[in-house]
């Protein structure tokens, strides 16, 4: 459908004199509600629209100081702030080296240890009198950034506050760290790893996360005082197998079997030899550079064991060659000499290289015998998958940077029966990396629970696979192969795999044998506009080992250009074999939607949709889908919402300065998307659809009005309301497209 040019807004865009609240507004008549639609435009009631220009007014008057700052900051890091960090860059490359040594200790001398921070006590510092920081409590004190009203969320769940000093929720007024019965010594230990539950491994029983009975942790997942620091988590990575993770001394036995049963081997790349693909990113999926060293160990046992073999069956050949031709020859200068002892001479020499060929083989034979039995030790003993049922189930999508474990709290507080943890890249999780191992972690709010992989190899995924569900608590496991990012796809993970069928199948197969948790697969339509490949895979994903599979009805260089695709989505639920489990993945946004895929007989019929932007933009569809009703929800109740949001937040990310600020910055990439629901009530036409584009509007009082702008100074203005005022220098972009519509907004 061709696009339609935007209106030209009347008097040079600017708002009326006399813009009018009530309806009375001067706009073009876009036509019925129909129409609108029909063009990708919200179809809001005529007495809610704004008139032109009025949400860019809006935004300007309601910009609060900190917002305007960082706005009118903008060279560099914030103006003068940017113009400072030059003028001191100067002056520094105009000291010595050693004057800049001691400037910096001493300047290091000054800021407050983390350490004593957290725990109030200058002895706790694990490095004494050799810290760099300060372990003065007077300096610390007079340092500590000022206090947030509230309660301290640690302090809601009757536990001891793990920062102590640094908590921002702390009481000055008394004295007291909040959670503690004194003046910072309990929440000291707590800081410090010495409170309660230090000593209780994982599998022990640590208070409920509601402050209430005891609930089981679990074997698995857990780190010793973790569930001191968070709350009903569990998936820590423990420290000891980062250690062995770093040193390469972990071991894979089901992922080198799996490999060896599916006959993976990789070639071997020379050192120094020159990457075929670009380095985008040192610490990106399947580094070429690292292709043939094997980086993270066990297929290098697969390889000696393919030369050895080679090398014996070589050798053996050789022997039968040359004792071929001793033989002739012997025979003939025995009948040339015409002597008796010339041929018993040669018959000796003969039986010589018969028997040297009797040992070769003996060897052979008993490398066959040790290799049945390296099989049947490397085969673990096979545990019957626990099936996962997907059929009619509620399921959040694995979602990168939003799909946060508070993120999916809410879900599970609107009803979610499945989560999906953001996708986690396999090399970064066998090099041991805590920022990607915390991508794992679970909340015991979350009933069926799976981890999402993203690799370009069989072997780097096997193992990765391996590893997860040998120390984590999963359900199951999702291997992503619709990933569209481009330092994904240019690494051969992601959505690179439709382009390689074979390389697909090993990944699935070899990924299938090396856990014993079920596996699904999560796929776009294609890679390419237009080429479509997802129904030639389908009918095959249950022989290679996956349970389910979950189609996103959208090509890889379509991204969110255009509709989801469902009618493709119905013709490939129709070829999917008996067993397989099928889910659909695209622009569901009511419970009506729900319904029309799922129903039986439909030309769409699965057993499960998958909710994405959607659970972004509107978390309650979840409730919808579940109580069959358009929720008019009001905005005070989204704004406990939010609420809770920052609350898991600081469970998650901390109470103290840095974690006050990371459950921000990931508030605001939720408004991001959030800012896009309609409400029921303003709306002419229901149900509102994904590709409709909102025209400025009013709410039905403020708080609404502010919760559907568009401007992010708005939406730092909600953060403030919710975690107080950010600090000087701060300054947010969105990190998604998330406000990308369908090409049909227009016309």
């Amino acid at each position: 459908m061709a696009a339609v040019e935007e209106p030209v807004q009347a008097n040079g865009g600017a708002a009326p004199e006399d813009p009018a609240i009530n309806g009375e507004v001067q706009a073009r008549d876009w036509g019925t509600a129909e129409e609108q639609a029909a063009r990708g435009r919200a179809p809001i009631k005529k007495e809610y629209l704004m008139p032109p220009g009025g949400r860019k007014g809006l935004a300007a008057a309601g910009e609060t100081g900190k917002a305007g700052e960082a706005k009118e900051g903008g060279e560099g890091q914030g103006g003068e702030g940017g113009k400072g960090k030059a003028e001191k860059g100067k002056a520094e490359q105009r000291l010595s080296h050693r004057a800049l040594k001691k400037q910096r200790k001493q300047a290091l001398a000054t800021q407050p240890c983390n350490t004593v921070a957290r725990t109030g006590d200058p002895a706790s510092c694990p490095f004494g009198d050799t810290c760099r920081f300060s372990h003065d409590l007077e300096i610390i004190r007079a340092q500590l950034p000022p206090t947030l009203e509230g309660t301290c969320p640690f302090a809601a769940l009757r536990r001891p506050c793990p920062f102590g000093l640094a908590c921002r929720f702390r009481d000055e007024k008394h004295g007291k760290i909040p959670g503690s019965g004194a003046d910072g010594a309990e929440g000291g230990e707590a800081g410090g790893g010495k409170g309660k539950g230090e000593g209780e491994g994982a599998g022990k029983k640590g208070e409920d996360a509601e402050g209430g009975e005891g609930k089981e942790v679990g074997e698995k997942g857990g780190e010793k005082g973790s569930e001191v620091r968070y709350p009903g988590e569990v998936n820590m990575l423990d420290k000891g197998l980062q250690s062995k993770l770093w040193k390469r001394q972990v071991d894979m036995p089901r992922a080198v079997d799996a490999l060896q049963r599916i006959g993976w081997t990789r070639k071997v790349k020379p050192r120094g030899e020159a990457s075929l693909m670009p380095d985008l990113d040192e610490n990106a999926e399947g580094e070429e550079g690292e292709e043939g060293e094997e980086a993270e160990g066990g297929m290098g046992e697969v390889d000696r064991e393919g030369r050895r073999k080679g090398a014996l069956a070589a050798a053996a050949t050789a022997a039968e060659e040359t004792a071929a031709a001793v033989a002739t020859a012997a025979k003939g200068a025995a009948v040339a000499a015409g002597g008796a002892a010339a041929a018993a001479a040669a018959g000796a020499a003969a039986e010589v290289v018969k028997e040297g060929i009797g040992a070769i083989g003996k060897e052979q034979e008993t490398d066959k015998e040790a290799k049945v039995g390296d099989d049947k030790e490397l085969r673990l003993p096979s545990r019957e998958k626990k099936p996962v049922d997907f059929k009619g189930k509620l399921i959040v999508a694995p979602l990168t940077t939003v799909g946060n474990l508070p993120f999916r709290r809410v879900c599970c507080s609107f009803g979610a029966d499945v989560t999906i943890g953001e996708m986690a890249m396999c090399a970064n999780l066998l090099q041991g990396q805590a920022s990607e191992w915390a991508l794992l972690r679970r909340h015991e709010s979350e009933k069926c629970f799976g981890v999402q992989l993203c690799g370009p190899h069989p072997d780097m995924v096997a193992k990765a696979a391996e590893l997860v569900a040998e120390n984590c608590q999963v359900d199951f496991v999702d291997l992503n192969v619709g990933c569209p990012i481009d330092i994904v796809v240019n690494k051969g993970s992601g959505s690179s795999l439709l382009r390689k069928p074979q390389r697909l199948e090993q990944v699935v197969r070899a990924a299938s044998l090396a856990i014993d948790v079920p596996l699904t697969v999560k796929m776009r339509t294609g890679y390419a506009e237009g080429h479509n490949v997802a129904h030639r895979y389908i009918p095959h994903l249950l022989d290679w080992g996956a349970t389910a599979v979950t189609l996103h009805g959208r090509t890889r260089q379509q991204r969110y250009s255009r509709l989801a695709d469902w009618e493709y989505i119905g013709e490939c639920a129709s070829v999917k074999p008996a067993g397989l489990q099928f889910i659909g993945n695209g622009d569901v946004l009511a419970y009506t939607d729900w319904n029309q895929h799922t129903a039986n007989g439909s030309a769409t019929a699965v057993d499960s949709c998958m909710l994405a932007r959607g659970a972004l933009i509107k978390p309650w569809l979840l409730t919808e889908i579940t109580e069959q009703r358009h929720w008019d929800i009001s905005a005070t109740e989204r704004l406990d919402m939010l609420r809770s949001f920052t609350r898991y937040g600081l469970l998650h990310w901390g109470s103290d300065s840095r974690g006050v600020e990371t459950t921000r910055r990931f508030l605001l990439e939720w408004l991001s998307y959030l800012h896009r629901y309609v409400p029921v009530g303003l709306l002419d036409m229901v149900p509102q659809r994904i590709n409709w584009r909102p025209p400025a509007f009013y709410g039905r009082n403020d708080l609404e009005t502010l919760f559907g702008s568009d401007q992010p100074q708005d939406w730092v203005k909600i953060s403030e309301m919710l975690l107080g005022p950010p600090p000087p220098s701060f300054r947010f972009v969105p990190k998604h497209k998330s406000n990308s519509y369908d090409a049909a907004e227009n016309g």
